[in-house]
């Protein structure tokens, strides 16, 4: 451990600290909230521990927003092409003026 420990720079020892920090309050704070407790949906209950409902809610809440991020890329990227194809199309009349200036 000596040796991983030397090798490591000083923002590397500091991110590796925090990493175990984190980890350890992650942890604590799972044990401490491991209770079950009665989730009400609108047509049926469900009992489930605290902490899983925790993870639950953020993960949908991750994949809800990953959704709606991958919806704003697609029109970006639709945008980008579309403007790409007005670049070229001008890029050509460009050339084309240039050329019959020139004869």
């Amino acid at each position: 451990m000596g040796e991983y420990w030397e090798s490591l720079s000083g923002l590397k020892k500091v991110k590796f600290i925090a990493t175990i920090i984190l980890s350890v309050f992650v942890i604590t704070f799972a044990i401490v909230n491991w209770q079950e407790i009665d989730v009400e949906f609108i047509f049926f209950r469900l009992k489930m521990y605290v902490t899983l409902l925790i993870v639950v809610c953020l993960s949908l809440g991750y994949l809800i927003s990953s959704l709606f991020e991958y919806k704003y890329y697609n029109e970006k990227q639709k945008e980008v092409l579309a403007l790409q194809a007005e670049l070229s199309e001008l890029k050509k009349k460009h050339t084309e003026k240039d050329i019959a200036g020139e004869n």
